[in-house]
């Protein structure tokens, strides 16, 4: 009788004892420091491409094309304004006057290749060159004396340059070109709407 109400007893007190250490529950101690960050995903599929930008409006680029032959006496090079021509050109200050000469065909098509163009001669390299303002352009060849004066007629005479015009859109002070490349002739004809008749063959003075 004694060894159970002893036990009823110690029970009685296990049962106090783990409700008190329950209602004696101190406050949530502060957070533990963050964790490393998980490796990254793969990433994503590319999504498709946009549409592609509107090609330029017919008319808004400017084309002539004409042939010219190189001489000592004119110090291998070619100037005129733009007021001068046959029809007289109107450039704007922002316009970009890309230039382009002559460099065999294909498929019975003329082939333009951009200005500067590099050759090489016996005597040694040279190169088809040209600069412009809003009033007027040169087309010239630089080399060192002896090369340009060992050139033959074959590379002095009749080559045939194109002059695209096309213009500039200032914006916050600087010219915005379009996203073309403008080495390529094709690809600036295209953007441009440039046909073959709408390019001016002219004779320049």
């Amino acid at each position: 009788m004694k060894r159970i109400l002893h036990f009823r007893i110690l029970h009685f007190l296990m049962i106090l004892a783990l409700g008190l250490g329950q209602a004696c529950k101190g406050p949530e101690g502060d957070p533990g420091p963050k964790g490393d960050p998980g490796t990254p995903g793969a990433p994503g599929a590319q999504g498709p491409a946009g549409p592609a930008g509107p090609a330029g409006t017919p008319g808004t680029a400017k084309v002539f094309e004409f042939a010219w032959d190189f001489t000592a006496a004119d110090g291998y090079e070619l100037g005129f304004e733009f007021g001068d021509l046959e029809e007289p050109i109107e450039v704007g200050e922002t316009d970009v006057v890309l230039t382009y000469m002559a460099y065999g065909t294909y498929s019975d098509l003329p082939i333009w290749a951009p200005l500067p163009q590099n050759f090489s001669s016996n005597l040694g390299p040279y190169k088809f060159n040209y600069a412009f303002n809003d009033l007027a352009m040169f087309i010239f060849i630089e080399g060192a004396a002896n090369v340009l004066a060992g050139l033959t007629p074959a590379q002095l005479n009749d080559h045939g340059f194109r002059v695209v015009i096309i213009p500039g859109s200032p914006v916050n002070g600087r010219v915005v070109k379009p996203n073309i490349n403008l080495k390529d002739y094709n690809e600036v004809a295209k953007y441009y709407n440039i046909t073959e008749a709408k390019v001016k063959k002219i004779k320049v003075k």
